[in-house]
């Protein structure tokens, strides 16, 4: 049975494509996205490809499958303080705004680039800051307990900023 349920999906994906091989579905393809999750995230058709979406295990090098011929919109989602820059992998498309819709045909590594809103901040040459958090998380209970991954901790200029691990830990 566990043998059965990991490879169904590619057995589905076959049937879904032969069935509408027709409508131009020609096979699968795999969509690499890359983003720098202290900037922002990408939104892949209707999902936030973000570290609290069911299913998602590594946000900022995420990988999915999609079919041949269907349409798929990318948007890209700063956080405060950044701004879209451009696309990186993508051919045909305007990579200029946040948000794109092309047809694939081939695997593809796309990254979203950001930039900050009033340009890119003077390296702190020499200096880190590092910590874990210590938050009140109640309401924030998870099937693993209490969860200290993914608060944003960010300087009051808004320039640097990191987010936290499994662990509260951050380092900027």
């Amino acid at each position: 049975m566990k043998n059965f349920a990991e490879v169904r999906p590619d057995y589905m994906r076959g049937f879904i494509a032969d069935k509408f091989k027709d409508s131009g579905v020609d096979g699968t393809v795999r969509l690499k996205i890359e983003s720098d999750l202290t900037k922002g995230h990408v939104k892949i058709n209707t999902i936030d490809i973000e570290e609290t979406t069911p299913g998602v295990k590594n946000a900022s090098d995420w990988t999915g499958t999609y079919f041949k011929g269907v349409p798929i919109t990318l948007k890209a989602v700063p956080v405060k303080g950044y701004k879209f820059s451009h696309w990186e992998g993508i051919s045909n498309a305007d990579t200029k705004t946040d948000t794109i819709s092309f047809i694939p045909d081939t695997d593809m590594n796309i990254k979203a680039v950001y930039s900050l809103e009033q340009g890119e901040p003077t390296p702190l040459k020499g200096y880190t800051i590092s910590g874990y958090i210590s938050a009140d998380l109640d309401g924030y209970e998870t099937s693993d307990g209490l969860s200290k991954e993914g608060f944003t901790i960010e300087l009051s200029d808004g320039q640097y900023a990191a987010k936290t691990d499994e662990s509260g830990f951050f380092k900027i």
